[in-house]
């Protein structure tokens, strides 16, 4: 006969799993709004992967990070980023 799980951890299972799509939620929303900051932000006058510049007159909100992730993003898939905030916060919604 099979055995089954006594209640208590097919309950904790649930727990563990909910946690991990809260979790994973919350990160993919916060990596959306970083994207989309660090987009909405973008300067081609700061310093990038694509462009060297001055990085004391950095106007990213990010700083320079956000300032390469805005360049790489723009660089490799166009204006096509700036959906992509909207698409990670859309898969956020999603899993939950």
């Amino acid at each position: 006969m099979r055995k089954t799980a006594a209640p208590e951890q097919s309950g904790q299972v649930l727990i563990k799993q909910r946690g991990v799509r809260e979790g994973l939620a919350i990160l993919l929303a916060a990596v959306g709004v970083y994207f989309g900051a660090a987009l909405l932000s973008y300067s081609p006058n700061d310093p990038g992967w694509s462009v060297y510049g001055n990085a004391f007159g950095v106007k990213n909100a990010f700083g320079k990070f956000g300032a390469v992730s805005a360049d790489i993003l723009l660089s490799y898939i166009g204006f096509v980023a700036y959906l992509l905030p909207f698409f990670l916060i859309w898969i956020a919604i999603q899993v939950l």
